[in-house]
């Protein structure tokens, strides 16, 4: 049931076909037009609370995407409609409504991987994040953002063309919108869609906060899950991420370089007054009783919290994965190591996801 409105000067529960709400509400728009953006805002914290609004807007109009979500809209439909693209936006959304759902955004949601020094296996974790989370769905719904933009490798990981895709945003960032976007990805066979580094190094600079920030705006509108493979350093559009992460890992090795570096990020982080990140500690390459390592409970004493996450060191898997260019997970799928990555997922991302991670796709073998 879809009804649409054009710029109506009320809209109340008792309009919306005679006290009957539909399951998504289309609304005619110009999201450059402040009272159209007033409107929007007062839908969703009104009569539209619980159901999903679509927005249609000119395609090509400066941003318009974005300040409709930034209004409240759960999604937006550019025009000239793209059949295909119309046809996702509204399967997506139907499937998310039910009778009792609680009112919530329909933006995706952020898992985003911190890199302490090269070689501490974030990269590896990422792109077996984005392969576990496709497997939850037969959807197209998943995304890998290879934000690494001087030594990122998601690509060659996944055996996938390098390219330079993110230049052109640098060119011209008024022009991103969900198209361009996705003219920028390559599929992969798992069902994920990946934004790879370029394949000439760019200064970290090369990147402007309100870039970032639109880049990781159409993401979440466009996919369910957007994972993001960060540089291994903090910059001033580092915070565009760190704004709308669910969950920020920061990827650690049991070394006493890795307690002294989270300790500089930790004070680093409370200079700058951003102590209220989702951040959660994951130990990678972790076996608790081979002769040097550090104990989980050593190093949960060194740096004054606790670690949630633990990542067994399975070399053997791990090597053949990248010289394959395979995702682990897809390799040996009831591995330690799947599990164990599946096991964290659950635990942050939510039950809906952590039942979808288990069930949907038969090569991930793991119950719940």
């Amino acid at each position: 049931d879809i009804q649409t409105f054009r710029r109506p000067k009320v809209l109340t529960s008792t309009s919306l076909d005679d006290g009957k709400a539909p399951n998504i509400l289309v609304l005619d728009a110009d999201p450059s037009d402040e009272t159209d953006l007033k409107l929007i805002q007062e839908l969703k914290s009104g009569p539209c609370a619980r159901i999903p609004v679509v927005v249609l807007a000119e395609r090509g109009a400066d941003l318009a995407a974005i300040k409709a979500i930034r209004a409240g809209a759960d999604d937006v439909v550019l025009r000239p409609i793209d059949a295909d693209e119309a046809r996702e936006v509204f399967t997506r959304l139907a499937s998310t409504v039910t009778p009792d759902s609680e009112s919530h955004s329909q933006l995706g949601k952020v898992i985003a991987f911190m890199h302490l020094a090269g070689g501490a296996g974030a990269t590896t974790l990422a792109v077996n994040t984005a392969v576990l989370l496709a497997g939850k769905t037969n959807l197209d719904d998943t995304c890998l953002l290879d934000l690494d933009i001087q030594f990122g490798n998601a690509a060659n990981l996944l055996d996938l063309p390098s390219r330079s895709p993110i230049q052109e945003i640098l060119a011209d960032p008024t022009r991103l919108d969900r198209q361009m976007l996705e003219s920028m990805m390559i599929q992969h066979a798992s069902g994920i869609r990946v934004l790879s580094a370029p394949a000439v190094p760019l200064p970290l600079t090369a990147f402007q906060m309100k870039t970032v920030s639109t880049l990781m705006q159409i993401a979440r509108l466009r996919f369910k899950y957007v994972v993001v493979d960060l540089p291994v350093a903090l910059v001033s559009w580092t915070d565009a991420v760190f704004e709308v992460a669910s969950a920020l890992y920061v990827v650690c090795p049991p070394t006493v370089a890795a307690i002294h570096r989270f300790s500089h990020l930790t004070r680093l982080l409370q200079r700058e007054e951003m102590t209220n990140l989702p951040i959660q500690i994951v130990l990678n390459r972790f076996t608790s009783n081979r002769f040097g390592d550090i104990s989980l409970s050593q190093f949960e004493k060194a740096i004054g919290r606790e670690v949630r996450h633990t990542i067994p060191n399975d070399y053997a898997l791990i090597s053949a994965s990248q010289n394959q260019g395979k995702a682990a997970v897809m390799m040996e799928p009831k591995s330690k190591f799947a599990i164990a990555l599946a096991e964290m997922l659950r635990a942050d991302l939510g039950a809906e996801t952590s039942r979808g991670v288990a069930k949907k796709r038969s090569f991930l073998g793991i119950g719940y």
